[in-house]
């Protein structure tokens, strides 16, 4: 199949990048993922989803694609055969199921930093292909997109997905599950998966607490 860019992708002189020696270290030496979750306070959030009579999964894919589009660590990408580059954007790559295998199967949807652009996009994506069992419904997926999928049945304190010889994957996989009320709050386990030749602690840290304030600030803007 055909692969594609929706945006823009931008070679990086290894040699001169301010990462190179990390980079070598854990793509040649010891290739390392690493992933972390936490519960993000939503109280706020899911307040103003019910009142606004939104839906939360869409609502929270573009949260999430907002902050990964923010920050160049999440935009990394090798492409074949082997050249390291940025992309100007990536687009939510997320799962839904088939109504009566309940295969999952793969939906995306193109990015926009306009809420109500993206949240339409994504209802529709959702509904035109609400009734395929196809693995993916909508046939060609491009190459700037990061993972990002719901387990909604249950919470979870520890989430990690084995990716055998992806090891020149960059790109974040981030997943949620159910959210839960604690002390009078309500709380979305997450969890984030990302590549250590790209990114370190503090910056999927930095995820979460950016994500987290953003969604209690969030008025569908």
């Amino acid at each position: 199949m055909k692969t594609y860019v929706i945006g823009k992708f931008t070679e990086i002189e290894l040699d001169s990048w301010h990462r190179k020696d990390i980079f070598n270290h854990f793509i040649q030496v010891s290739p390392s993922v690493f992933s972390m979750v936490v519960n993000i306070d939503v109280t706020k959030l899911i307040d103003f989803i019910k009142k606004a009579r939104l839906k939360f999964n869409p609502v929270m894919i573009w949260l999430v694609s907002k902050i990964i589009n923010q920050h160049e660590e999440f935009l990394y990408s090798i492409l074949p055969p082997s050249q390291l580059g940025l992309f100007s954007i990536v687009h939510p790559l997320y799962t839904e199921m088939g109504p009566k295998t309940k295969n999952i199967k793969y939906l995306w949807t193109e990015y926009d930093p306009d809420f109500k652009i993206f949240y339409d996009r994504c209802i529709n994506d959702k509904e035109v292909n609400k009734e395929s069992e196809n693995w993916q419904p909508q046939g060609k997926i491009p190459l700037n997109v990061f993972s990002v999928s719901c387990i909604p049945w249950v919470s979870f304190s520890s989430f990690h997905l084995e990716n055998y010889e992806a090891k020149h994957y960059l790109t974040p996989q981030v997943t949620y599950g159910k959210y839960f009320e604690a002390n009078g709050k309500t709380y979305l386990p997450m969890q984030m998966q990302a590549h250590h030749a790209n990114c370190d602690g503090y910056h999927v840290a930095r995820f979460f607490t950016e994500l987290e304030d953003l969604g209690k600030t969030f008025q569908g803007e």
